[in-house]
This record gives structure tokens, C-alpha cells and sequence, in this order.
């Protein structure tokens, strides 16, 4: 889900889109998806290799870091 959300919706800014392709450019659904990656890596991160964590966690920052200049 991670990889398939950093191709399709994933922003520069550090947001994630609700819809891909440009159907629905709301932001807000960032907040949800910030918080479910966290819990994600909370419950499983163990599970994950250190790259992967890594990744998961840098891109949760990204988007703790727009909800912060955004709220």
C-alpha cells in the first residue's frame, strides 16, 4: 500500500490526495493517512526491513511536516 500510494497520490509538499490521477486534489485525507502509517509501523514496523522502515518512517515525517505548515 505504501509503494502503490507513493506512485499514485503521494505530493511533493508531503500530502497524499484522496483520489489518484487528479480526480480529487483534497488534501485532507494527509491527516488520516499520516496517523494509519504510524499505527502501521507501530504494530509491524518489526516485521519490515530496515530499508523498508526507514522509508515508511521518513514518509510519515513528510507528512507530519505538511500538517504542521498546514494546519
Amino acid at each position: 500500500m505504501v509503494d502503490w500510494s507513493e506512485k499514485h497520490i503521494s505530493q511533493p509538499d508531503g500530502s497524499w490526495t484522496n483520489e489518484p490521477n487528479g480526480k480529487n486534489s483534497w488534501q485532507g485525507i494527509t491527516c488520516f493517512s499520516t496517523i494509519a502509517l504510524g499505527e502501521a509501523i507501530r504494530l509491524h514496523g518489526n516485521s519490515l526491513s530496515d530499508s523498508d522502515k526507514k522509508r515508511w518512517l521518513n514518509r510519515m515525517r513528510k507528512g507530519a511536516d505538511f500538517l504542521n505548515k498546514n494546519d
